[in-house]
C-alpha cells in the first residue's frame, strides 16, 4: 500500500512592493505631470481640445502602466484583471443599473454637503462641469462622452480595481484591499472635495462588485453607465440654456 502524495500548494500569487509602486508612479504620477504639461502648452485650447488631450493621457498612463509594469512584468495576467475568459450573465445588468442609480442619490447629497459644510458654495464642483463643457456643442458632447463616458472608465477600471485592488486583495484582507483602492479612486479626483467623496463611495462599490462577480466589464459597466449619464445630463442642461437663456440666472 502507498501513501499518497499530498496535493502540491498553489504558489502564493505576487504582490512586490516594487511592482505596486511602479505602477502608481507611471499610472497616476505620469497622468498628473502629463495634466500640468497640458495645462502649460496649450493655455488657449478649446475645450473639446483639452478634454480630448486630458482623456487620452488618462487613457494612456492609467492603461499603460497597467500594460507594461503589471502584464509586461508578469506579476499580472488577463485572468487577474478580471478579463479572461470573458463571462457575461444577464443578472449583471441589474447589478450595473441597480448600483448606479441606486447610489446616485447618496452621492449626490454627500458631495452636496461636503461641499457647502467644507467649502460653503460649490464653486469648485462647477470649475469642474466648466472643464466638461461651459457651452452646448455636438464636438464638444461627442468628444467629452467617448472621452470622460467611455476612455476614462476603461483606463480607471485597469487601474485601480484590475492592478491595484487585486495588489491589496493578495498581500491584505477584502476590506482593506477596498478601502484603500477606494481612497486611491477618491483622491485621484482631488479637484473638488464633494467629487472625491463622492468617488469614494463608488470605488467601495466597485471594488465590491469586482470581488463577487471576478469580472471587470461588470465594474467597467458600471462606471461606463455612471460619467455617460452625468455627461447626457450636462450637455441636457447646456441645451437647454441655449434654448432659454434666462435659465443661466438659475445656475449656483
Amino acid at each position: 500500500m502507498t501513501r499518497s502524495t499530498p496535493p502540491l500548494r498553489e504558489p502564493t500569487p505576487r504582490a512586490y512592493w516594487l511592482d505596486l509602486f511602479l505602477v502608481l508612479g507611471m499610472g497616476l504620477g505620469v497622468f498628473f505631470l502629463t495634466t500640468g504639461v497640458i495645462g502649460y502648452l496649450l493655455p488657449e485650447a478649446s475645450m473639446p481640445q483639452l478634454v480630448l488631450a486630458l482623456t487620452l493621457a488618462n487613457f494612456i498612463s492609467l492603461g499603460g502602466s497597467v500594460a507594461v509594469f503589471g502584464l509586461w512584468r508578469g506579476w499580472l495576467s488577463l485572468a487577474d484583471l478580471g478579463l479572461w475568459p470573458p463571462r457575461f450573465h444577464w443578472a449583471w445588468l441589474l447589478v450595473i443599473g441597480g448600483v448606479t442609480v441606486g447610489l446616485l442619490p447618496i452621492r449626490l447629497l454627500l458631495a452636496y454637503a461636503a461641499l457647502i459644510l467644507v467649502e460653503g458654495d460649490l464653486d469648485s464642483l462647477s470649475a469642474r462641469q466648466a472643464l466638461l463643457g461651459s457651452e452646448f456643442s455636438l464636438l464638444g458632447f461627442l468628444v467629452t462622452f467617448i472621452g470622460v463616458g467611455i476612455l476614462a472608465p476603461i483606463a480607471e477600471e485597469l487601474f485601480f480595481r484590475g492592478a491595484l485592488y487585486t495588489w491589496f486583495r493578495r498581500r491584505f484582507n477584502f476590506w482593506v484591499a477596498v478601502s484603500v483602492s477606494s481612497v486611491l479612486f477618491g483622491l485621484a479626483h482631488f479637484d473638488s472635495l464633494g467629487v472625491v467623496l463622492s468617488s469614494l463611495v463608488m470605488g467601495v462599490a466597485l471594488a465590491i462588485v469586482f470581488e463577487y462577480t471576478r469580472s471587470l466589464y461588470t465594474a467597467i459597466g458600471i462606471h461606463i453607465l455612471n460619467n455617460s449619464l452625468a455627461v447626457v445630463l450636462l450637455y441636457v442642461a447646456l441645451g437647454l440654456m441655449e434654448l432659454f437663456p434666462q435659465l443661466k440666472n438659475l445656475q449656483p
